[in-house]
């Protein structure tokens, strides 16, 4: 009797569990019962093969899905309507690749190949009615391929830029890989002395990523040096151009750093911008030493300090820059270019890059004097 009785009942469930001979479709989630998903592929710091890899991730649907309780309300689970996805590039993460899903599938492929090479950061909210609910991210991966050990390059340095005054005490060094290839990792150098004898701020990545920042916030007031190199295994490769940053929070820190001498070959005359068409502003003779402090766009002229309040320019192949490569100096201000002289127009422009002093400057009422914050001071046109 008792096993007739079970039967019947195992047969009744069976019916009214499974009408359908499958499992019953879960119900929409309202917006209050929408949970963080979980996020399962790309997995976090891999390097992926494709380059339209399918992101895949779970939502956690209940006492009988694969994440239990408490992810589940009352005595049912829920899904949401479909997903929105959001996918940034490295190292800055700025842009948007993403969007929303069709359905309530948990994945979804870039409509367009990705970068090869590159960091990639990614992050999926739930949705109802197109508003999003709780966020499941960052997660960062890297498309391949990876860098042969014997081909690895140096990275080219980004933030912050070399000669860069900061507030942040804790910044993040950002770098390029000029390849379309990943390295396993990167090792980074920083240092508050220029030939790194101090090394126990530099660390490393563990992975392709292209962005470090110390382990603890740095020093106000104090210069920093670092410098990048790829690795592979043990093997390091090229290490890049050194970078200078200083911190000063608060704007009140003294803005010195250790600039480079730059050692003149030849008697030379400096100017008042970099070009032969500025006005000179001082001589110098041969063996005499200036400190450099900024350069123009291509490093073909030097900004060398005269004194505490003159700064002139130096043609670069005139003189002997030690240690540092001219490009590693900061780009400084400079004036425009002098006018041309007098022409036969009626009101012909005044030239007033002709005066070399403030007060000269300023009794011509077409002109004004300009004080850079880091260059020598100059006469132009209003």
């Amino acid at each position: 009797m008792k096993f007739k009785l079970l039967a019947a009942v195992l047969i009744l469930s069976f019916l009214v569990i499974a009408p359908g001979c499958g499992p019953a479709t879960l119900p929409t989630c309202t917006l209050s019962q929408l949970q963080k998903p979980y996020l399962l592929y790309p997995a976090m710091w891999a390097t992926v093969p494709s380059w339209q890899p399918t992101l895949v991730w779970t939502y956690p649907a209940g006492p009988y899905g694969e994440y239990p309780s408490p992810y589940y309300y009352g005595a049912s689970a829920c899904i949401p309507e479909n997903y929105r996805v959001t996918l940034r590039t490295g190292p800055f993460f700025t842009d948007n690749l993403g969007g929303d899903t069709a359905s309530a599938a948990g994945s979804w492929v870039p409509p367009t190949a990705l970068q090869p090479g590159t960091e990639y950061a990614w992050a999926i909210q739930p949705l109802v009615g197109g508003v999003p609910g709780p966020i499941a991210g960052y997660r960062y991966f890297f498309t391949g391929p990876t860098c042969e050990t014997g081909a690895l390059v140096a990275p080219n340095l980004l933030e912050p830029a070399n000669g860069a005054v900061i507030t942040d005490n804790w910044p993040s060094l950002i770098w390029d890989y000029p390849l379309d290839c990943v390295p396993s990792g990167y090792r980074i150098d920083l240092s508050t002395t220029s030939d790194f004898s101090d090394t126990s701020l530099s660390g490393g990545t563990g992975n392709p990523s292209t962005r470090w920042g110390a382990g603890h916030p740095l020093d106000d007031c104090t210069t920093y040096y670092w410098k990048v190199a790829p690795i592979n295994g043990t093997t390091l490769g090229p290490v890049s151009s050194t970078f200078h940053f200083r911190i000063n929070m608060t704007g009140i820190c003294p803005l010195t750093f250790d600039w480079p001498i730059y050692k003149v070959l030849m008697n030379l005359s400096c100017r008042f911008g970099p070009g032969m068409d500025y006005n000179i502003m001082d001589y110098l003779a041969a063996g005499d030493e200036r400190q450099a402090e900024g350069r123009n766009e291509d490093g073909s002229w030097i900004l060398l300090r005269l004194d505490a309040n003159r700064r002139c320019w130096a043609a670069r192949n005139l003189g002997e820059l030690l240690p540092a490569d001219p490009l590693d100096l900061p780009l400084a201000e400079y004036p425009p270019p002098p006018l041309p002289g007098p022409t036969d127009t009626p009101t012909p422009v005044p030239n007033c890059s002709v005066y070399q002093d403030e007060k000269s400057c300023e009794a011509n009422s077409a002109c004004k004097w300009v004080i850079p914050a880091s260059a020598a001071p100059y006469c132009t046109n209003k």
